[in-house]
């Protein structure tokens, strides 16, 4: 099922607050400059400079690396698509356990695809996936992501279900335990809640949570009070981030996001189906499905079909799962210091089981000041649009935008 929407932003330079929301749980920033990230051997090409009056794509990656480790796969993949003709912006997330050719390596978890090349073969492996130019990328480290929170007093957000992870490692610091209900994060909760996989749906699931707190972040930078802790943060953002975008490019990027004051917005999670081979749960895409997607997104569709049932080049959809149970998605944490290539046992769960799953209330996603209409396209290519004008909604505060999660509100 394909639904256009266009989500309004009716206040000043939201797009550009949540473009630096993102940053926070493994994103995008406007100001970021020569920053360091130990986990990824960087290229030394650089990028070549922003044109702002073209379709701009930036990959973004965060990681979350434990203490000692030399090497990170990505834990959040993030595709951000502006397009200045119509001022709009797409998010794509990419479940990291799909399956994709790594140039020189052969098929592989996505996630992988920065540690056998760093952030240029990631661009690489997305761009080729999905049939669009990527050039610049944004790295973030989770590890930053509690003090910045806390600089920022904290985050309200409704948390669907108790969470509950035990994990001794580092001193508890992936100890997971929260409570149902709405609440004022702090960075250590915030941290946990975007970390938590033991979700039925497992990584798609944990995808639009994620979605989830960035719009919430994203509204809680709007706050009077927070914006002006905004320039306080640079530095600590400094220590967390990397980037190819040089400082020229992003105060141009900084300045056309100013112009997106009534801009909007289309969030998205990749469709694909679990598939099983050798023992191994991937996510699988097919390619020209992929692309086909893309094209829709960027003209201001989305799907609520994440969850496919057709085969996949021979396999049927089922055959494995990458949606795992609650137990398999916490061994996740471990199974992320393991050999790429190695096995990865995990109980998984039928198609059946997948329809049956009530997503529409552990899954509800609420933006600031949302309204939709059924205009026509927002995209890249102009069209003709029926209709008035959307007008403010009081109910809008209440109404959840589907994040692809099948029978999520919309």
């Amino acid at each position: 099922m394909v639904r256009r929407r266009r989500l309004k932003r009716k206040r000043p330079f939201i797009i550009f607050c949540l473009l630096l929301a993102a940053l926070f749980y493994g994103g995008y920033t406007l100001y970021a400059n020569d920053f360091f990230l130990p986990s990824f051997e960087l290229g030394s090409s650089p990028a070549p400079p922003v044109n702002t009056g073209q379709r701009l794509n930036v990959l973004l990656l965060g990681v979350d690396a434990r203490e000692g480790e030399s090497q990170t796969r990505t834990d959040t993949i993030i595709l951000a698509s502006v397009d200045p003709k119509t001022k709009q912006m797409s998010l794509l997330s990419i479940p990291r356990d799909t399956r994709v050719n790594i140039p020189r390596h052969g098929y592989d978890r996505i996630n992988s695809a920065a540690v056998y090349g760093g952030p240029e073969m990631s661009m690489k492996v997305v761009s080729e996936l999905l049939g669009i130019p990527i050039k610049y990328y944004v790295i973030a480290d989770f590890n930053g992501f509690k003090n910045i929170v806390d600089a920022l007093g904290g985050v309200t957000l409704e948390v669907e279900q108790d969470m509950y992870h035990y994990d001794p490692t580092d001193n508890y610091a992936y100890h997971i335990d929260l409570s149902r209900g709405l609440q004022r994060l702090d960075g250590d909760k915030a941290l946990q809640y975007v970390r938590y996989r033991g979700y039925a749906m497992g990584d798609i699931e944990r995808t639009a949570h994620q979605q989830k707190f960035l719009v919430a972040l994203g509204k809680e930078m709007l706050q009077p009070g927070t914006i002006l802790k905004l320039p306080s943060l640079i530095p600590e953002v400094n220590k967390y981030v990397k980037t190819n975008l040089s400082l020229s490019d992003m105060m141009k990027m900084a300045s056309a996001a100013k112009s997106m004051e009534d801009g909007n917005f289309v969030a998205q999670t990749l469709p694909g189906r679990p598939v099983d081979i050798d023992g191994i749960s991937y996510w699988g895409v097919d390619p020209a499905e992929a692309r086909q997607m893309v094209a829709m997104l960027f003209r201001g569709e989305t799907t609520t079909d994440v969850v496919l049932t057709t085969p996949l080049d021979g396999l049927p959809a089922s055959s494995g799962s990458a949606v795992s149970r609650h137990e398999a998605a916490e061994d996740e944490e471990e199974d992320d210091t393991r050999e790429t290539t190695g096995a990865n046992k995990r109980e998984t769960i039928t198609e059946r089981e997948i329809k049956s799953i009530p997503s529409a209330d552990n899954v509800k996603i609420t933006p600031a000041d949302e309204s939709e209409d059924d205009s026509g396209s927002t995209g890249e290519e102009e069209t003709d649009t029926e209709g008035a004008d959307d007008e403010d909604d009081p109910q809008d505060d209440s109404e959840g935008y589907n994040p692809g999660i099948p029978g999520a509100a919309s």
